[in-house]
């Protein structure tokens, strides 16, 4: 029996059948029964799905209506509808796999569903699970809140190894990649730094360096994907340059560097066997000297490799030459000599020399050869012309005069303050030594001139010559450090001390420009206050009984 809102009639249900069966008193010729729009000729009808109605109007033999109603019904006979989904793409018949899938259930159902999802008879725990490789059948069952079921069983096949790569490495310099499949429905698909470019069949040519990526898709199932390769492909060679062109310098240098290695692993910069960091620039410097060797290295993923060696020279050193004529050095540019077996021009560094030889405005190869055929009173002129890498020249006349053997020459007339003796091997050069005044010196005791300095006043020692500077400066027997010794507002040098001693014996030694010295002894006598001695006398005195004492104790 069916629930019924009516008081005059009831209903049975067997199947989707319906039986209505009324009460005596209803006159079933008069009264009125219309199922879904459609008036029955009996009181039976078949429940059409879903949600539909009945129209009841009862009446009397009388034609007096009993009740009048409608009574709602609702039929669910369809089973869950499902769709086994891998993202946008429905699993029908089979599901083919080329790597491990996760799937989603999708359920078209109005009521609740119960459902269960069993992978190899493992029940999964969500509509989302996951299917191996390894796994050979899903079964998917499902049950409605009305008793309608729906069962499916969907097989797995795996397929492995059905497409290969001439191409397995993460970096490749080879730029033909070549795919061995069977299968007529594959659809290969290349991407170039993750952007598709292109459909190929088996095998294309790589013409851009960059990341490259190979899928493979099947036209029967286009819910499989596989990557079959992916890679790091360059055409190009790494390099290195120094964009420095000139590798000598008196200042320190910039080395600039440029390299170009997109794909770069490792690299360094060498520099006199220390090694450093790439960069792009890096700066040479050297207190005199210094030849340096440099080394720059890059290697790329590929194994490419790249190296670039220079040599940079730094000389700080300013360019000095130096003429030797028998084992002495030249200080002027006219030489008397009598004998000659030595003649050495040095520089004090790398340096081209262009050397220029006359006697009697005749060009002579051999300096030598042409101071031994030089005739007494002869002139030989020699110049050098010396310059270096770096700019700096110099040039250097001379005039070698030969004079007789044993023969004494004064030219006071040229050469004031030199006189020259010719001797039989050599000629020696002596200089006259002129006297100089001493060292005028100030003493000024706490600023004042008098004759003795007081105790612990201050005493300014001046030295008042102008052309004249300290050499030395020694105080009862001990030389004073030259740092002490300042410069006052008159750019005198000047020596402050504190008068403690009785007695000072002091040594200027002074030297002038033309370099003669001269020296000068002062002698400085303290003067002690009446008052001091008198405390000074006991003090002594106390002093001596204490050590009388403890020597007496001992």
């Amino acid at each position: 029996m069916f629930f019924t809102i009516f008081s005059y009639l009831q209903f049975f249900i067997q199947d989707s059948m319906i039986q209505i069966q009324v009460d005596d008193i209803v006159d079933i010729e008069q009264s009125t029964f219309i199922y879904e729009d459609e008036i029955l000729d009996s009181l039976s009808f078949t429940l059409q799905e879903g949600n539909t109605t009945l129209y009841v109007c009862l009446k009397d033999e009388q034609g007096n209506i009993l009740e009048e109603n409608e009574q709602d019904f609702f039929q669910d006979t369809t089973p869950p509808i499902f769709h086994l989904m891998k993202e946008d793409y429905q699993i029908k018949d089979k599901l083919v796999l080329w790597n491990d899938m996760e799937l989603h259930l999708d359920i078209e159902d109005e009521s609740e569903v119960e459902t269960k999802i069993y992978v190899d008879d493992i029940l999964q725990k969500e509509n989302d699970f996951w299917v191996k490789m390894e796994n050979q059948l899903i079964r998917i069952e499902c049950v409605d809140e009305y008793g309608n079921q729906t069962i499916e069983e969907i097989p797995v096949e795996a397929q492995k190894d059905f497409i290969s790569s001439n191409i397995n490495e993460e970096y490749t310099l080879q730029n033909h990649v070549l795919l061995s499949y069977e299968d007529e429905n594959f659809v290969i698909e290349q991407y170039f730094n993750d952007e598709k470019i292109n459909e190929i069949e088996h095998e294309c040519i790589l013409n851009q360096p960059g990341n490259y990526r190979f899928l493979c898709k099947h036209k029967l199932y286009p819910y499989l994907e596989k990557e079959i390769t992916s890679f790091t492909f360059t055409n190009q060679q790494p390099w290195i340059e120094i964009n420095n062109e000139q590798s000598h310098s008196m200042d320190d240098i910039l080395v600039q560097i440029q390299y170009n290695c997109p794909y770069l692993l490792t690299g360094y910069i060498k520099v006199q066997d220390q090694i450093y960091d790439l960069q792009n620039s890096f700066l040479l410097s050297t207190p005199q000297n210094e030849t340096f060797q440099v080394e720059v290295f890059v290697q790329d993923v590929f194994g490419q490799i790249a190296q670039i060696q220079r040599q940079f020279y730094i000389d700080k050193r300013k360019l000095e030459c130096s003429l030797y004529f028998n084992e002495k050095e030249v200080e002027s540019s006219i030489v008397y000599f009598t004998h000659c077996y030595d003649f050495q021009f040095q520089t004090n560094k790398e340096a081209h020399i262009e050397q220029e030889i006359k006697i009697l405005n005749e060009n002579i190869q051999n300096i030598m050869d042409a101071l031994y055929q030089l005739p007494d009173y002869g002139i030989c002129s020699v110049s050098y012309k010396v310059f270096d890498d770096f700019g700096q020249e110099q040039v250097f006349d001379y005039q070698f005069i030969k004079l007789p053997v044993q023969v004494q020459v004064n030219t006071p007339s040229l050469y004031p303050d030199r006189t020259y003796t010719i001797q039989k091997e050599k000629v020696e050069i002596k200089k006259e030594v002129k006297d100089i005044d001493p060292p005028d010196i100030l003493f000024l005791f706490n600023k004042q001139k008098k004759e003795r300095p007081s105790f612990l006043e201050t005493i300014r020692m001046s030295l008042s010559n102008e052309e004249d500077f300290f050499v030395s400066l020694i105080m009862n027997g001990k030389e004073i450090d030259l740092s002490q010794i300042q410069k006052d507002e008159y750019n005198h040098n000047y020596y402050e001390f504190k008068a403690m001693k009785p007695f000072y014996s002091i040594q200027v030694i002074a030297k002038d420009n033309a370099g003669n010295i001269n020296e000068k002894d002062i002698e400085i006598h303290t003067q002690y206050p009446v008052a001091f001695i008198l405390f000074l006398i006991p003090l002594i005195y106390i002093i001596k009984k204490v050590h009388e004492k403890n020597s007496n104790h001992s």
